[in-house]
């Protein structure tokens, strides 16, 4: 699960290697964030404080 994979993953920058996951930078009002899919359009919101610690911010609705 996705949970487990944030845990066990040894650096942030592993996740874009997880194609399933759609990992990636946000721009506008939500620059220096990121997103991650969770199922067709919800998506977890995190910020990344270092290359091994990252603050989950919320999940959304993409389309809202």
């Amino acid at each position: 699960d996705l949970v487990a994979t944030l845990e066990t993953t040894e650096r942030v920058e592993h996740l874009f290697e997880l194609a399933p996951l759609r990992f990636h930078p946000l721009t506008g009002d939500r620059r220096g964030q990121h997103s991650l899919r969770l199922t067709g359009q919800m998506r977890l919101i995190i910020t990344v404080e270092d290359e091994r610690a990252v603050i989950l911010e919320e999940v959304v609705d993409y389309h809202d």
